[in-house]
């Protein structure tokens, strides 16, 4: 699933207002700053690491997609057009909220739906209902992955897919963190913490890496037994 460079213009450009407008909202967590503001090189990376992710779902028109760690929003768009059902979950919904309505203010809209909720019992999915999750720089935040994991795999049906991206937390990593001033508070694993939890329950396949050297973040693709 591959967007165009007017899609990531339109999805800077959006999402830069709801940036601008974050005063009303703690938006660090949500990774912001990586995404609008800092260093060019920092912003450059998280916009690729998100391009390259999506890349690796599946176009599913008649499936369903859940976006969990939706953050701005800044891939609903693009899952909306590509899955007749689209779920976004964060525990600050109000910024892709605020980011789809204003997309779907300057854009035709599709027949297909967008949700955007605060958890996953919120969300109404039912057991075995979802093609593919995605939880792009989001289980590092979790301190146990147990429960969430098994939500994950209930939603998902046989064979779904598990899209999971996340900080290496290498040398390389480390030192860029410093030059953006993240603390990295929110950080609790790292992505091979992570991808170890997932294989008790999944197959887990790394699919990617960027940058290819030294890679500051990997992508790995984890199908359902």
């Amino acid at each position: 699933m591959k967007a165009s460079k007017a899609y990531w213009k339109a999805a800077h450009e959006i999402g830069s207002a709801v940036y601008a407008n974050r005063k009303r909202i703690d938006v660090d967590e949500q990774a912001g700053p990586a995404y609008f503001a800092g260093l060019r090189l920092s912003r450059w990376l998280f916009w690729q690491r998100l391009k390259l992710a999506l890349q690796h779902v599946p176009t599913n028109t008649a499936g369903t997609c859940v976006d969990f760690g939706c953050g701005f929003g800044l891939a609903l768009p693009l899952l909306r057009e590509n899955f007749g059902i689209t779920t976004g979950v964060d525990l600050v919904p109000e910024l892709a909220m605020d980011f789809m309505q204003r997309w779907d203010g300057q854009h035709q809209q599709t027949a297909n739906s967008v949700t955007i909720v605060d958890s996953l019992e919120r969300s109404g999915l039912k057991p075995a209902s979802v093609d593919v999750v995605l939880a792009l720089d989001v289980l590092e935040h979790f301190e146990s992955l147990d429960a969430i994991l098994n939500q994950i795999h209930d939603i998902l049906k046989p064979g779904g897919q598990l899209l999971v991206t996340g900080p290496t937390e290498n040398w390389a990593y480390q030192i860029g963190r410093r030059m953006v001033g993240f603390t990295g508070e929110y950080h609790h694993q790292t992505i091979y913490d992570v991808l170890k939890e997932v294989a008790k329950q999944f197959d887990v396949q790394v699919v990617d890496q960027i940058p290819a050297l030294v890679p500051l973040f990997l992508v790995a693709k984890a199908i359902k037994n």
